[in-house]
């Protein structure tokens, strides 16, 4: 396979993923209802793996999904990770291709 047609495969791909909704960030600061019901079952003490109902038995504080304590520092934390992460996602999905199709306006006219 030659270079040519490795570009145009790539090429294809990235035109047939260009719509796909996995690629459209979520601007939300908050969990999602999937993500709280996940750290709700999770916390009972379902899933593969889980380290909670060991936890409490010994009389300890369940664990989110991701491994953390659910407590206020910790929300506050997933907050300002979820604004970190958004701002960068709106720089690279929403403002720089801003900035290309200015550009490609300018060079148009």
């Amino acid at each position: 396979m030659n270079m040519r047609s490795i570009r145009w495969i790539v090429l294809f791909s990235l035109v047939l993923l260009s719509g796909c909704s996995s690629l459209k960030p979520d601007y939300s600061l908050f969990k999602s209802d999937l993500e709280a019901r996940t750290d709700a079952l999770w916390k009972r003490g379902y899933g593969y793996n889980n380290p909670n109902p060991e936890r409490i038995r010994n009389g300890q504080e369940p664990l989110n999904f991701d491994g953390k304590p659910d407590n206020l520092k910790t929300a506050v934390g997933d907050i300002g990770e979820r604004a970190i992460g958004n701002v960068i996602a709106f720089t690279v999905f929403e403002a720089i291709p801003a900035v290309f199709r200015g550009f490609a306006d300018k060079i148009r006219r």
